[in-house]
């Protein structure tokens, strides 16, 4: 779980802690971005061996057409048409 960001989710959390003690539960907190690294992704997409690759939420979409899969790169604003 991630940390809190406003009032709603501090009011969850609260909520959590609560039921967790009532239940004599301990809790264990772990932080996740939520973002796999370079290698992680690369194994992954050889793992599932798409046949078309089609990079969205990345820094770098380049990155992705080194690899064995159809890739193809959008551009904000930009139509790409995909042929099958």
């Amino acid at each position: 779980m991630s940390e809190p960001r406003n009032e709603e989710q501090e009011i969850d959390v609260q909520r959590l802690d609560n039921w967790l003690d009532f239940f004599g539960l301990q809790k264990y907190h772990f932080h996740a971005s939520g973002h796999a690294n370079a290698t992680d992704l690369e194994s992954i997409i050889r793992g599932v061996n798409p046949k078309r690759l089609i990079p969205i939420h990345t820094r770098e979409p380049a990155l992705f057409e080194g690899l064995p899969v159809n890739t193809t790169t959008v551009q904000l604003g930009q139509k790409t048409i995909l042929q099958t």
